[in-house]
This record gives structure tokens, C-alpha cells and sequence, in this order.
């Protein structure tokens, strides 16, 4: 959609530049544009985007976000673009990384939850049981 555009043209200047890690984040906000036009193939072009971009950057040792949030980051908009079964490695992979926040936990435990229901909707932290902010 037009109104997207911008965020794509935003993402890839930020890749040629070498900003792998916002052209990732850059590339998420015109996922969440598309969402709300309701342009749900568009938002998944645009998430797989941010995804190839901070695989990128993680090779080239970025960080998008912080040790063991990544993870949880990455497995949601896997999930969203229907990519379960990366998302699924994702989180398991999250999982398995020492001295994981709590939180970071429960929203990679909840992430595979929906993956197992092959959910690609948006969700809430606050749909989480019990859950404490980071």
C-alpha cells in the first residue's frame, strides 16, 4: 500500500547504509501500517523484510535487541508471517539461552503456545497469565 511505501524506501536506504537493525525495525512499522489497513499479504512481505534484514545483522554482529528479547522478537513476527516452523526453532532456541529473564520466558513459552495453534494474529502481553513487565 501507499501508505507503506515509505517504510520500505526508510528500510532500505537504513540496508544500504549498512543499519541492518533498524532497517529491521523500520520494516516492522510497515508491518503494523499494512495491519491496519488490512492489507495482511503486504504485512507479511514487510515482516519477512524485518526478519532477513536482523538475520543479517546478527551475522554481521548486530544486536536488534537484547540477548534472549531477540529471540522473542523474532519468533512473534515469524509467527505472524506464518513461518511456524522457523518461529517454532526460534523460541526453542530462546528457551534454551541461560539466564533468561522470566518474562522473556513466559512470552516465548506463550509464542509457542500459539504457534502450536498455528495463530498468526496480533496478541497482548496482557493476555499472558500473571504476567510482569520486563
Amino acid at each position: 500500500p501507499s501508505e507503506a511505501r515509505r517504510f520500505l524506501v526508510h528500510a532500505l536506504v537504513l540496508r544500504e547504509v549498512g543499519q541492518l537493525a533498524d532497517a529491521g525495525w523500520i520494516a516492522l512499522q510497515g508491518a503494523w501500517v499494512c495491519d491496519d489497513l488490512g492489507d495482511a499479504p503486504a504485512a507479511v512481505r514487510f515482516r519477512d523484510r524485518a526478519v532477513e534484514f536482523w538475520l543479517r545483522g546478527r551475522q554481521a554482529g548486530e544486536e536488534f535487541a537484547e540477548p534472549g528479547e531477540d529471540y522473542a522478537l523474532l519468533a512473534d513476527v515469524l509467527r505472524r508471517a506464518g513461518r511456524m516452523e522457523e518461529a517454532l526453532r526460534t523460541a526453542n532456541e530462546g528457551l534454551a539461552c541461560e539466564d533468561l529473564p522470566d518474562a522473556v520466558e513466559q512470552i516465548l513459552r506463550y509464542e509457542k503456545t500459539l504457534i502450536q495453534r498455528r495463530d498468526t494474529a496480533r496478541h497482548a502481553l496482557s493476555e499472558l497469565p500473571a504476567f510482569r513487565p520486563l
